[in-house]
């Protein structure tokens, strides 16, 4: 083999990778266009679906890049000869008791000004254990909540605007809001955001 068949082949596999990058990078052009065009053309309920996914899908890799950073850092203390702090765990907010004491009626958004889908009641004894700065924090939360397109405090009633939400749904958003708060002391509760009622 002459020296010039050895360029000319070094040259082939050279253009075969070049055209092979090629196709991938049209691949993924391709891909992200098509992502782009589905997103222009979607309902607002499908919209809703398309930003839960990339929000799990964001969800998933912050969950991996914490379990490979804990395990990184639990073998570098074990390698210097340092034991690793045991974390205490975090109270899961049970939601059962609080769930059965809701009354969640659904609304009809076009029925009123406000456009408000859902009407939440709170039972007394959940009402007098937050009192009214732990109910203006719950709808101080709920508020930035992502489903959550408005909000209003009515006296002890909270109503919300969120079309994409079943009435089952609405009553755990509230719930697990309402439990985060019933396990905040009183020396540790949220301060007063104002007042939310209408």
């Amino acid at each position: 083999m002459t020296w010039w068949d050895k360029i000319k082949r070094i040259t082939k596999r050279e253009a075969e990778a070049v055209r092979e990058e090629l196709g991938k990078a049209a691949d993924a052009l391709d891909e992200a266009l098509a992502k782009k065009e589905r997103e222009l053309n979607a309902t607002p309920a499908e919209r809703v679906d398309m930003l839960l996914d990339e929000i799990e899908d964001e969800d998933a890799r912050f969950g991996d890049l914490e379990t490979r950073l804990r395990t990184e850092g639990t073998e570098r203390a074990e390698a210097a000869g340092i034991e690793p702090p045991i974390p205490t765990p975090q109270a899961e907010p049970q939601t059962t008791g609080i769930r059965e004491t809701m009354e969640v009626d659904e609304l009809d958004p076009a029925g009123s000004p406000e456009r408000f889908s859902h009407a939440v009641q709170l039972d007394g004894h959940v009402l007098a254990s937050l009192g009214e700065a732990g109910l203006d924090a719950t709808v101080a939360d709920l508020e930035v909540e992502v489903m959550v397109l408005d909000i209003a405090r009515r006296k002890h009633q909270i109503l919300l605007r969120t079309p994409t939400l079943s009435g089952d749904q609405v009553t755990d958003l509230v719930a697990r809001n309402v439990a985060r708060h019933l396990l905040t002391p009183p020396n540790q509760a949220s301060p007063d955001l104002g007042d939310h009622e209408q």
